[in-house]
């Protein structure tokens, strides 16, 4: 042991590195200011290191290693030049000597492990590189809002028929909040043993006096008993009150409480039983069931008006000339499709009268021309789908009239007709429009956005058979609605 002591801090017969310097003064303060220096940043170097490591938590794992074998290369450096400014004074070669061994080491393996580091480290992406990359997604961006702005205008109409129905909505759920808060509350009390004391009225189908005395294991049924006399005890336990939740049999039907646990103490302080109230939040829990179906309800239909819209805005660009010619067309057909909405809504959107929708489609010609039209049929009832369709090719037959047809002329005349139809004919209802007295009618040589939404849109949609016929002497439409899209109350009752 005393030949390794000696070999590593050196011994009286090795001379100090000063006595070199032949102990120059100035020598021996370059030496040792210098050494210091470069100590101290040596030393000062890896506590960066270690700062940034830290900070920087997603660093993979080989940079982490990389990035600890150069701090300690580092450190090391440090260490050995402080061994260096004690050499000056104490021979200590032995030890300065294992110092530098340990840096070669560690030094070497921070280079071994940083070569194959390399390749991977020159792959990363530089500054520009990404700069670049955020250009190109600002190119497609910028492509794309164009696009969106041509659907701004739908989008706008659409959010605020949402907006609305939300409302609705939120006004129906304030006022069934607002009459839970008049619930009725049921407040007693239980010794230690979970015994009743004391009771303000029934409860789940018990008289007070059947329940006074009693214990829970008597007065609650199998639903949801251990778990409120769970929380009973834990409330016993701790001392702490306890809220939660609880579905109980009341002997005729499953019923939600929201029970209020707190533990009651004599005037000493003493722990002598539980208060408790329950409330009977069951219509709550129903009515939060149904106001979500309401939502997934309202969120439906919402996608089914969206992929409306969108579908009509697509076809309408289709066949548009202009962008003037684009936004009058799709306006007034979005403006019949919100007609077909309102009529439906006044029906809590189970069905439509098809008189009444009728009207609603053709009320501004109504309004110019009442004479000119002829209406004619039963009470029937369309289901949204068919209200929906039928009112946008209502809406396309009375255009065409007004450009083209009977509507175009005082003396013209259209009659609207429907009847149910008999098994045999082919269970429904028929539709008949009859234009006369207009100009002549040739036959158009291609069809146009509106003989597809009056031919191909009720085919797709509701099955409807649909002949359109451009006759000399007036346009005849035939549509014939199958009976699986008509409203009949006595089956939804």
């Amino acid at each position: 042991m005393r030949t390794i002591l000696e070999w590593l801090f050196g011994t009286a017969t090795f001379p100090p590195m000063g006595e070199c310097l032949l102990w120059r003064p100035d020598l021996i303060a370059l030496n040792v200011t210098s050494d210091l220096l470069i100590a101290l940043s040596y030393i000062a170097l890896p506590f960066g290191i270690v700062w940034f490591t830290r900070h920087r938590r997603d660093l993979l794992r080989e940079h982490r290693v990389l990035a600890g074998l150069f701090g300690s290369f580092i450190l090391l450096c440090g260490i050995t030049h402080l061994i260096e400014v004690i050499t000056l004074w104490y021979p200590i070669y032995g030890f300065q000597g294992v110092a530098k061994a340990a840096t070669a080491a560690v030094s070497s393996a921070a280079v071994a492990f940083m070569w194959p580091l390399l390749p991977g480290l020159v792959r990363l992406p530089s500054q520009r590189q990404l700069q670049d990359a955020n250009e190109r997604l600002r190119q497609e961006v910028a492509a794309h809002e164009a696009t969106l702005r041509e659907l701004e205008a739908a989008q706008r109409e659409l959010e605020s028929r949402v907006t609305e129905r939300t409302n609705e909505l939120s006004l129906v759920k304030a006022r069934f909040e607002a009459a839970l808060r008049g619930s009725h509350v049921t407040v007693f009390t239980q010794d230690r043993d979970l015994r009743y004391t004391s009771i303000t009225n029934a409860m789940l189908g018990h008289a007070v006096e059947d329940i006074i005395g009693r214990t829970d294991g008597d007065v609650l049924r199998e639903e949801g008993r251990d778990a409120v006399i769970a929380m009973k005890q834990e409330a016993l336990t701790t001392g702490r009150a306890k809220d939660s939740e609880v579905r109980l049999d009341d002997g005729a039907a499953l019923r939600w409480f929201d029970l209020h646990v707190e533990p009651l103490r004599d005037v000493t302080g003493e722990l002598v039983g539980l208060t408790c109230a329950a409330v009977d939040v069951t219509e709550r829990k129903e009515g939060e069931a149904h106001l979500r179906m309401l939502m997934r309800e309202l969120t439906h239909r919402s996608k089914n008006l969206l992929a409306v819209i969108q579908a009509m805005a697509r076809q309408t660009a289709r066949h548009a000339q202009s962008t003037e010619a684009f936004l009058e067309q799709f306006n007034a057909r979005l403006q019949a499709l919100a007609t077909s909405h309102d009529l439906l809504v006044q029906e809590g959107w189970h069905s439509a009268p098809l008189g009444e929708l009728i009207r609603s489609q053709l009320g501004h010609y109504f309004d110019r021309r009442a004479s000119q039209f002829l209406l004619d049929g039963p009470h029937v009832l369309l289901k949204p789908e068919a209200t929906q369709s039928l009112g946008l090719a209502l809406h396309e037959l009375a255009i065409n009239a007004a450009k083209y047809g009977a509507l175009s002329t005082p003396d013209g005349r259209v009659a609207i007709k429907w009847a149910r139809m008999q098994e045999g004919d082919g269970a429904g209802v028929e539709i008949l429009w009859t234009e006369s007295g207009g100009p002549a009618v040739a036959s158009p040589q291609q069809r146009g956005f509106g003989s597809l939404v009056i031919e191909r849109n009720l085919a797709r949609s509701v099955e409807a058979n649909v002949d359109l016929s451009f006759m000399s002497d007036g346009v005849r439409c035939r549509i014939l609605i199958p009976r699986e899209h008509l409203f009949s109350p006595a089956k939804a009752s």
